[in-house]
């Protein structure tokens, strides 16, 4: 649609330059990268903290459920 209809300008005074909008030219290979790169950080940010929680409360659970046993 971008290439086509122009709907995002380059700006107020977009008779400056040689295009009048952004020219995007879109890969699914670029979206798959994207996705890839963004759910993979995505998961690391997540996997951090709750690694560190579960191993601090987790641990402190199991060993008081242990010992009421």
């Amino acid at each position: 649609m971008q290439i086509r209809f122009g709907l995002i300008k380059l700006g107020p005074d977009a008779s400056a330059f040689i295009v009048p909008y952004y020219p995007v030219k879109l890969y699914f290979a670029d979206f798959l990268a994207v996705f890839a790169v963004v759910f993979f950080i995505g998961l690391v940010a997540a996997w951090f903290p709750v690694k560190q929680i579960a191993d601090k409360y987790l641990k402190h659970s199991l060993s008081d459920n242990l010992k009421s046993q």
